[in-house]
């Protein structure tokens, strides 16, 4: 879909005007957000990633809650036709690998996640709207995992301020945020019943 290559290039074209040093004080807005947020203290997993590229950083939040006692998994890629599986780790150093696409992935040999268990699930994205539709990188990984997970589970996107757009376009098959957190503000869809 030809507008949402075009929204990709503006949000890329976007990204690359801040700096290192100013993306890492807007994770730090973020991950203050995340621990504020009402759906944070009754987490018992979390699913995170391991960015790629200018995605946020959410090591230092995952470590925050591993601390606090809670599981944390990771996503991993496998082929297109497998999808996306996430897998429980316990340290954030020892249980990944880099993927040949340059990000880390847990190893398959740790315990892996059921998505009918319920979870607090952070997604990535290129772009958001106020209503959680979200765009990613074009490949569907999300979309495809999020269709299985458990309506308990609690969806919430992660970006900078700036990849909130008026409108993303969205296909039957896009997944929804209920919840989408930048580092300048919580946004609740609405739409945090259903699929």
């Amino acid at each position: 879909m030809q507008e949402k290559r075009s929204l990709r290039d503006q949000i890329n074209d976007t990204t690359a005007t801040y700096d290192q040093q100013t993306r890492r004080a807007m994770h730090r807005s973020l991950w203050e957000r995340v621990y504020a947020a009402p759906w944070w203290n009754s987490a018992s997993v979390v699913l995170g990633y391991a960015a790629m590229g200018h995605e946020v950083d959410l090591f230092p939040l995952l470590k925050q809650a591993q601390q606090e006692g809670r599981r944390i998994a990771l996503p991993r890629l496998e082929t297109p036709a497998k999808g996306m599986r996430f897998f429980f780790i316990s340290s954030l150093e020892r249980d990944v690998q880099l993927h040949p696409f340059g990000f880390l992935q847990p190893r398959d040999s740790l315990p892996e996640y059921r998505p009918s268990q319920a979870a607090l699930i952070l997604v990535p994205g290129r772009a958001f709207d106020r209503t959680g539709n979200r765009l990613g990188h074009g490949g569907g990984y999300y979309d495809r995992f999020l269709a299985q997970c458990s309506v308990a589970s609690i969806i919430v996107g992660i970006a900078y301020s700036f990849q909130i757009v008026p409108r993303v376009p969205r296909e039957a098959h896009d997944a929804v945020m209920q919840w989408v957190v930048t580092d300048q503000e919580t946004i609740s869809t609405e739409l945090t019943t259903g699929r």
